[in-house]
């Protein structure tokens, strides 16, 4: 996603910013921002899984540990995230704060020829700068009176 307008936003602009409370649609688009961050790695700085050659770095990340840490660090999340029990906005806020706290950008450096994968490195502005225009983006859409910060 980015933070630019649809076209029913430029013809019609955006919908009025009223909501408060997170809907199916919202909290779904959260989750898949979330999946979409970890296969893309971006949160492999936080949660590395690392090379099986000690000391050669991070390749990807630890799916199991980064999302035992954030219902660790957000007691309040559902137990099935994905059940139909809908977090309250401060639970969902704090998860973005959660992934925006631990969240850059990966890209691919050193090529290992023997595992036959590349290891990573990272870049938090750029990682973050992308989460914060998707989320916007996905609150204005739905028109959450909400907008998130890298402040």
């Amino acid at each position: 996603m980015t933070d630019e307008l649809y076209f029913s936003e430029r013809e019609s602009g955006p919908r009025a910013p009223l909501a408060e409370e997170v809907d199916s649609t919202i909290w779904g688009g959260v989750l898949v921002l979330l999946d979409r961050r970890i296969a893309d790695y971006s949160f492999a700085r936080a949660f590395p899984w690392n090379c099986d050659d000690p000391g050669r770095g991070t390749i990807a990340t630890d799916a199991n540990a980064f999302w035992q840490s954030l219902r660790a660090n957000v007691p309040s999340l559902p137990g099935n995230v994905r059940a139909a029990e809908l977090p309250e906005a401060t639970t969902v806020m704090d998860v973005l704060e959660f992934a925006a706290r631990h969240i850059a950008a990966a890209s691919q450096a050193d090529f290992h020829g023997y595992f036959g994968h590349h290891h990573l490195e990272f870049d938090r502005d750029e990682g973050l700068a992308a989460l914060i225009a998707d989320v916007n983006t996905l609150f204005r859409r739905n028109g959450l009176a909400f907008r998130m910060s890298d402040a």
